[in-house]
């Protein structure tokens, strides 16, 4: 089931991170908006966030956003207006760029600012630590064997769908195990886990031998050979 608050507040984080600068609801000229960031004195940026995806909803915010822009142009400040919807946005995108308002859906908004869908898939062609073929080197994509791992606290046994949700509930993991036992694939099948499921924010994945002391974030993907 969506939850709406979190969407909202992720949305807002997204927006504040890409434009550097803080995203609150705020009513601006008397008009209630769910997300507002002043980038500078004279250019801000204001958001309508809607479960919505019918015409009446979004004639709805363009007049709200007419509204708030005639009113900060009288103050030298214009206004950059997003219309974002958890819908589909097909019969939309028109209607909102005659308004001059950018229509997106969700994970149009994602993938335009944060680009999870993307790292996904290139990191996804990359070896996981030391889960590779060991014929060729490349990532180990045999089929994999069901295992039991066991929570050291409480001796309760978990698999990959146990070890996923403890993750996303933002709870802390350390794996241990002998050489061989299958760290590395563990983290490949989780990760794999954690992209299947509906989160606005990408699932990094860090080898970290290969990264000690690594001065530059850009990942490149070079296919295998």
């Amino acid at each position: 089931m969506l939850d709406w608050a979190k969407l909202e507040d992720d949305v807002r984080t997204i927006a504040q991170t890409h434009w550097s600068a803080p995203c609150k609801p705020r009513t601006i000229h008397g008009v209630r908006c769910d997300g507002v960031i002043e980038v500078r004195r004279d250019y801000w940026v204001a958001i309508e966030i809607s479960k919505s995806d019918t015409l009446e909803k979004l004639r709805t915010d363009l007049a709200k956003f007419a509204a708030i822009r005639l009113a900060q142009m009288a103050d030298g400040i214009y206004t950059e207006c997003l219309f974002i919807t958890s819908g589909t946005t097909s019969s939309l995108k028109e209607t909102g760029r005659s308004a001059n308002v950018e229509v997106m859906s969700v994970s149009e908004f994602t993938e335009r600012f944060v680009g999870s869908a993307e790292y996904a898939f290139i990191r996804n062609k990359q070896k996981f630590g030391s889960a590779v073929d060991p014929d060729t080197g490349t990532k180990d994509n045999t089929s994999f064997a069901e295992v039991q791992y066991i929570f050291g606290r409480t001796g309760r046994s978990a698999d990959i769908k146990d070890i996923s949700e403890h993750l996303e509930k933002r709870k802390k993991l350390i794996l241990l195990g002998e050489f061989g036992s299958g760290k590395s694939r563990c983290v490949q099948e989780v990760f794999l886990a954690l992209t299947k499921a509906e989160d606005m924010f990408p699932v990094v994945a860090i080898n970290l031998r290969e990264c000690w002391g690594l001065q530059s974030f850009d990942l490149h993907f070079t296919e295998p050979s």
